[in-house]
């Protein structure tokens, strides 16, 4: 029997991009999971959840590793926190992962300061490309 290659990985992300008080998925990913066989549970403040999860099956990876999915239907709002709690069997490993929703910088401001910087950028690059034009057409003096 093939023995476990260290400790599961848990990691928590969003299935689309985070806006506060709008619905969204939480999706936690168990990877590196031998024997190939978990419970996963939520938790909300560290009160347990268990309306809007689904888990799915056990995935092969590869050399006899495994992952694992769940899902968390949510509707984050500022100072929630949410974990993803997995236990193998026998309490081999016991490991859980944290995901606090964070008010991201807008995307549309972001594009706008990146198009200035760029804007800004090519007008200096223009203008010193106009200076070394007329720098090396001046006739050099001869000393």
């Amino acid at each position: 029997m093939p023995e476990a290659r260290g400790n599961p990985q848990i990691s928590i992300f969003t299935r689309y991009p985070l806006k506060l008080g709008k619905a969204n998925t939480l999706i936690c990913s168990i990877t590196n999971l031998f024997p190939p066989s978990a419970d996963v549970t939520w938790a909300r403040n560290g009160e347990p959840v268990t309306q809007g999860v689904s888990t799915t099956s056990v995935y092969p990876v590869n050399w006899l590793s495994f992952e694992l999915f769940s899902y968390l239907e949510v509707t984050p709002q500022d100072g929630d926190v949410y974990s993803c709690i997995a236990q193998t069997p026998g309490d081999l490993y016991s490991g859980v992962a944290y995901w606090v929703p964070t008010d991201p910088v807008p995307s549309d401001f972001l594009e706008t300061v990146a198009g200035g910087v760029a804007f800004a950028l090519g007008i200096v690059f223009v203008f010193l490309g106009i200076v070394l034009i007329v720098k090396s057409r001046r006739p050099r003096s001869a000393e």
